[in-house]
């Protein structure tokens, strides 16, 4: 993406990080550096200026916004200051969790662009989190289901539970000390009573001393009746 828009890392305004195969920090292997690549390229489309790409007055940004609220169905506040340093527009659980699942039901009749981004996710989960990570073990597990887990202590499932297009199910939770290991029994356990197949390594992951299983995070009260129905037609 940055060779499409003429740049290269310099450009990027994320941190730079370790890459986890090892080796010398660099701002692309920042987490968020695909995100912040996608828009310096749109950036570039949009005005020819990618230093004003992550100004929340700029087109690209404003573009993000509108997308935003019309999947959310909501106004998005801020914008707040992400870690990565971009914009990040506030929504409301239930804003994040009715984008999940219209993420998992696109079509390419009504949302082709989405569509795309859902099926890459299906298609290669393991380049939204990677080995290890929860939200690739849930859509490995089940193909209806898209998820994408983000800083402090969220994540987020959708599932196209009967593939004709209609809404779905979605699912967002936050952790309120941003811890992220509890978010996985969570919405492990929605997606559960919903009827989605979930991993054992996410529904209760291990805990680890010394590199070997001592126990495992279980939830401690069962699901809300109003919510274990959920997804049930």
């Amino acid at each position: 993406m940055l060779a499409l828009a003429g740049l290269d890392e310099t450009a990027l305004a994320c941190p730079a990080a370790v890459p986890l195969e090892g080796g010398a920090r660099t701002p692309l292997a920042h987490n968020c550096s695909g995100t912040h690549a996608l828009m310096l390229l749109a950036g570039v489309a949009a005005d020819g200026d990618p230093a004003r790409s992550l100004n929340p007055e700029a087109p690209v940004q404003q573009a993000v916004r509108q997308r935003l609220a019309g999947l959310a169905d909501q106004a998005p506040g801020g914008p707040g200051v992400d870690g990565c340093g971009a914009p990040a527009w506030r929504l409301s659980l239930a804003g994040l969790a009715r984008m999940a699942a219209r993420t998992a039901t696109a079509s390419e009749v009504d949302d082709a662009a989405l569509a795309q981004v859902a099926a890459a996710m299906r298609a290669h989960p393991e380049l939204v989190g990677g080995d290890g990570a929860v939200d690739t073990a849930l859509m490995r597990a089940d193909p209806r289901v898209v998820a994408k887990r983000g800083a402090e202590g969220v994540l987020v499932a959708g599932v196209d539970d009967d593939g004709d297009g209609a809404p779905g199910v979605g699912v967002a939770v936050k952790v309120l000390d941003g811890a992220s290991r509890a978010t996985g029994p969570l919405v492990a356990a929605v997606l559960a009573a919903a009827g989605v197949a979930v991993p054992a390594e996410a529904h209760h992951p291990l805990v680890l001393g010394g590199g070997v299983g001592h126990g495992s995070l279980r939830l401690t009260d069962a699901l809300d009746p109003a919510i274990a129905g959920v997804g049930q037609r």
